[in-house]
């Protein structure tokens, strides 16, 4: 009977082999041990997630019965299985580690059944699998090891039947997601993904207090390091004018914060000048409210041009030759102020986020100038034409600035990186 069995089965498989079953024919499509660590660097979104397909019976037929699909939206990790029509998942089991060792195996086979999540299910055909990022203190570029392991059913394929002649089981099979072989003798694999957190593309100032080191609670900051890797460094030469390192201020992080009477930080770099695209993120929380400067992006106040400098001060305003003005003021609590405009742009098409909420525009003066940001030094808690007068009150935990105008669906990861990290 066994074997009457198995030949059906033979036969089955080889008739969908015959008419166009999709199949991995090329066997160096499989990454061989030499390929270990493949790694798939990422920005992907739900909307575009990172794919690899999921191979069942990898050792002889290599059938790509769907796909495991990876993305982050900067505070979940989202792993997603997805099957094709006629197979199924009944069972699922996935793990994901900071190192290949961390995935449970012995002699380099890995044992599914001692996954992390280990599910079996009634013959779906997609399920999602959410990580939270913090939860499981997964940095900012941290690479990940996934073992998505499955079993499939082909309820087209009965390979067993009652009396009656009625099926009652089908094909199945063992599948893994494609990546790399594990070392010992078997054909499952895993794949690396790194975790983006933050679109990086156009990245140049990420300032976080969060990174300063070597300070204690109440030193004065003499350098505010970029983390974007352009080395565009906030920095204070002036004792008097030096802001204050504070700890345990926003969800027990530390914040630099800013007297209102001097105190400010000097970027000597041009950032996002002339008529170029910008998108700008601030945590920060205000003591003070009107024409005072949070933040004067690549402006000086000198000069001809329309438009020549971009401020960003707390009434809600961007002033630059004509303001542009919002409809809030910034909160007397911590949130997150999200300013930008695409290339060209106009002083009317300068748009505001406060803490993922849209601000609405209420007026502005020359409304038709095209903004053409002139200076080539930026500052932070005032101008630097006028220290005094425009000095701003307040403290601040992060400045992320792009030289482009993201996405919005960019805009929300970082959005949503931020309010997840101080809890907004």
């Amino acid at each position: 009977m066994k074997k009457f069995i198995y030949l059906i089965v033979l036969a089955l498989i080889l008739g969908l082999v015959l008419t166009g079953c999709s199949l991995l024919s090329n066997i160096s499509q499989v990454p061989t041990n030499e390929q270990s660590g493949i790694t798939y660097l990422t920005k992907h979104t739900e909307g575009d997630p990172f794919s690899t397909d999921l191979i069942a019976d990898g050792r002889d037929l290599e059938i790509d019965v769907g796909d495991v699909l990876v993305w982050n939206d900067g505070t979940t990790l989202y792993v997603k299985y997805v099957v094709n029509d006629p197979w199924c998942l009944t069972e699922t089991h996935l793990q994901v580690a900071t190192s290949l060792d961390e995935i449970p195996q012995k002699n380099g086979n890995p044992i599914p059944g001692k996954f992390e999540e280990n599910n079996k299910h009634d013959c779906i055909t997609e399920v999602v699998y959410m990580y939270n990022l913090f939860g499981k203190e997964w940095d900012f570029e941290d690479e990940l090891y996934i073992a998505a392991h499955a079993k499939v059913q082909n309820d087209s394929v009965p390979v067993e039947w009652d009396l009656d002649n009625n099926p009652i089981s089908w094909w199945t099979e063992s599948a893994w997601a494609y990546g790399a072989d594990f070392a010992g003798k078997n054909w499952a694999t895993y794949f690396t993904y790194t975790v983006q957190q933050l679109p990086e593309y156009g990245l140049v100032l990420w300032l976080d207090a969060n990174a300063i080191t070597g300070l204690n609670d109440g030193v004065k900051v003499a350098t505010w390091d970029d983390l974007s890797g352009e080395d565009n460094h906030a920095t204070q030469t002036t004792e008097a004018n030096k802001p204050t390192y504070k700890t345990g201020i926003l969800n027990s992080k530390p914040v630099v914060r800013f007297d209102g009477v001097n105190d400010h930080l000097i970027i000597d770099a041009l950032l996002a000048g002339g008529t170029s695209s910008r998108t700008i993120f601030i945590v920060a929380k205000s003591d003070t409210i009107g024409n005072k400067a949070i933040f004067m992006l690549n402006g000086d106040r000198s000069g001809t041009a329309n438009a020549r400098f971009y401020d960003i001060t707390p009434e809600i305003w961007v002033r630059v030759y004509g303001n542009q003005q919002f409809n809030e003021s910034f909160p007397a609590e911590f949130a997150i102020l999200t300013i930008g405009n695409a290339e060209d742009a106009k002083v009317k098409e300068i748009y505001g986020w406060l803490s993922g909420s849209p601000l609405t525009a209420t007026g502005c003066t020359n409304c038709e100038s095209t903004l053409s940001i002139q200076g080539t030094r930026s500052s932070i808690g005032t101008i630097l034409n006028d220290i005094t007068t425009y000095a701003w009150k307040g403290d601040i935990a992060e400045i992320l600035v792009y030289n482009r105008d993201l996405y919005d669906s960019e805009r929300e990861m970082v959005e949503a990186y931020l309010s997840t990290k101080y809890s907004l």
